[in-house]
């Protein structure tokens, strides 16, 4: 052991000497001497090691103030690099702090990812999300575990949508089944129907890529289910993205199935969606969910031959592109 104290140094040498001495009772006072000022050290290294902690909180706060600012601005990619400084400031000296700011990071990545279409963002956040949920004790703080487990499901499943096989869309499904077992109805009814919303639409981008209709029919049930978990005047916009959703996956159903029961059900669902839908407010979802219901109602036309289906989906499909 190297001492740097004078004080400690030299009553430990004279202790020494005594004790090889054979002074025993001599020996133990310079021990005695050098403990108390141990003690001395030992208080003054504790209040600086509260200061270096305070200094450290001081710090990732900071950093945390640049990335909230930079999220509000859409810089997503600044607000992750924030965050992950943030974290490394506090990831050994405060736990709710570094979940805190390793979960912002996570979804930072993600908005960039999805926003910028850039899958290493994507991937990133995927490191990012498991290293939060590492932070939470599931058994005491389901909620903040549950969400987590949604939110790593939604960047499986962006990242899914993107490649061409099947394997992250399986991971994103399996993560919002895990989810789910936390985010209970009775208790957070919005989480859950988000969840389960996001759960379904999984399983129709699966059901799209595999054969067979049993993928599909569970998007229909699961999405069906998320709107009854809502209050559309509650949650407009949430509301119509579920109806978008159960009516892509109504839509593929049908078309698998050569049911023309489900493609009317699917133009059902985005008709519900388009009366909560703006052109002002949103107007990239709006064109959207024209061009969906535009080609609906062209594919009942093909079964049905009826003109006035095939007038309004050529004024949807307009729309759409003005």
């Amino acid at each position: 052991i190297t001492r740097t104290d004078p004080e400690i140094i030299k009553y430990t040498e004279l202790g020494d000497r005594a004790e090889a001495e054979g002074a025993i009772p001599l020996a133990r006072d310079y021990r005695a001497k050098a403990s108390a000022r141990a003690k001395e050290i030992s208080k003054a290294l504790k209040a600086e090691e509260r200061n270096i902690k305070a200094r450290h909180l001081e710090v990732a706060a900071t950093f945390a103030k640049e990335a909230e600012t930079a999220t509000v601005a859409f810089d997503f990619k600044t607000a992750a690099e924030n965050y992950r400084l943030a974290f490394a400031e506090v990831e050994t000296q405060d736990v709710k702090r570094a979940r805190e700011y390793k979960w912002g990071e996570a979804d930072a990545l993600q908005e960039h990812g999805y926003y910028k279409g850039d899958n290493g963002a994507l991937e990133e956040s995927i490191v990012a999300y498991d290293v939060a949920i590492k932070l939470v004790q599931r058994e005491s703080d389901r909620q903040a575990w549950g969400r987590l487990q949604s939110l790593l499901g939604r960047a499986l499943r962006t990242l899914g949508e993107r490649e061409s096989g099947t394997v992250r869309l399986e991971e994103s499904v399996s993560t919002y089944r895990l989810a789910l077992k936390e985010l209970a109805r009775d208790r957070v009814p919005l989480d859950w129907a988000q969840a389960q919303q996001n759960l379904g639409t999984a399983l129709w981008m699966l059901g799209e890529r595999e054969t067979g209709t049993v993928r599909l029919e569970e998007a229909v049930a699961t999405l069906r289910s998320a709107l009854g978990g809502l209050e559309r005047e509650q949650v407009p916009q949430f509301w119509a993205e579920a109806q978008v959703n159960l009516g892509n996956a109504l839509s593929a159903l049908g078309e698998r199935e050569g049911n023309t029961s489900r493609l009317e059900e699917a133009e059902v669902a985005y008709r519900a969606a388009l009366e909560e839908t703006t052109r002002e407010r949103a107007p990239l979802d709006w064109a959207m969910m024209r061009s969906n219901l535009g080609a609906i109602l062209w594919r009942l036309d093909e079964r049905e031959n009826n003109t006035a289906r095939l007038e309004e989906a050529l004024a949807n499909l307009r729309l759409a592109l003005e």
